[in-house]
């Protein structure tokens, strides 16, 4: 050691030691940290609802806190069960979900096959989780929180209806305009009073008989035709006055004179409906 150097050392060999003394007590002190964060939305829970929503905030030049417990964002994508996080059908897979789907079957040499419904990616969880990283990486405005719980009491704050702030048990506090819970089990919302319903309602509640999600679909969703072709306003109107009429015939259970008018609804329709060549009308679009 130079001269200099152990100079340097004995003039300052009463601060260094209590230096450390300071550190290491605060290290070891619980654990635990008051540490606040604001941000535009904040969201709890890595799933993928939670990361997808997170990627696609971001890209909208939000700031965004994603808090995830776990601390390996993906939800199920990561965690073991591949082929069951899918809808059922290839066909209806998109936006981020799509991109990546992509970048997984791309690391395998692959490409997808979105047209085929019965396709899935058969990859590897540890795959799905490095791609998802590196899609939330590329985001600068995204701040992953890892292995952090919300406070079972007293981890939500409120002015009078509206959440203000959550607290995490490690002591962060995170403020934001929008929360989005992605927990999967609902902690936000439990913690926040707002009710919920267990499962899918049944039929009678809201006298449905077609709800639900289904790989086929072979009857009409909606109660009335639905007319794509551009004609003029005032058959676009009476035909928007009709689905209206027969929607409330049918759910507020209107009675009989409610369904005469609909029938006249109708005929005034039929009898103002121009007499064209459907191959030569315009598309509406919107």
């Amino acid at each position: 050691m130079n001269a200099w150097l152990r100079l340097y050392v004995m003039k300052y060999n009463i601060l260094i030691p209590a230096f450390f003394c300071f550190l290491m007590f605060s290290c070891q002190s619980d654990g635990k940290q008051d540490y606040k964060i604001d941000t535009e939305i904040c969201i709890l829970g890595g799933s993928e609802a939670g990361f997808t929503a997170a990627i696609q905030a971001a890209r909208l030049g939000k700031e965004v806190v994603l808090i995830e417990p776990t601390g390996h964002p993906g939800g199920m994508m990561v965690e073991g069960i591949v082929k069951d996080i899918r809808f059922g059908s290839a066909r209806v897979i998109g936006g981020i979900a799509r991109e990546v789907y992509t970048a997984i079957e791309a690391y395998y040499g692959l490409e997808p096959d979105f047209q085929d419904p019965d396709w899935y990616s058969r990859y590897e969880p540890s795959v799905a989780e490095s791609i998802i990283e590196d899609l939330l990486a590329r985001e600068e405005n995204i701040e992953i929180i890892r292995r952090a719980r919300i406070k079972e009491t007293g981890g939500v704050e409120k002015k009078e209806n509206k959440l203000k702030s959550i607290i995490l048990e490690n002591g962060f506090e995170i403020s934001a305009k929008l929360f989005i819970d992605a927990s999967i089990e609902g902690h936000l919302i439990h913690f926040a009073g707002v009710t919920t319903e267990t499962m899918r309602e049944g039929n009678a509640t809201f006298g449905e008989t077609r709800n639900g999600i289904q790989v086929d679909n072979t009857y009409r969703q909606f109660m009335g035709k639905v007319d794509l072709w551009l004609r003029n306003e005032n058959h676009k109107n009476l035909q928007r006055k009709a689905a209206k009429l027969e929607l409330d015939a049918k759910y507020a259970k209107i009675n009989a004179p409610y369904k005469k008018r609909i029938n006249t609804a109708k005929k005034t329709i039929d009898a103002n409906t121009p007499k064209q060549d459907p191959l030569s009308m315009k598309m509406d679009l919107n």
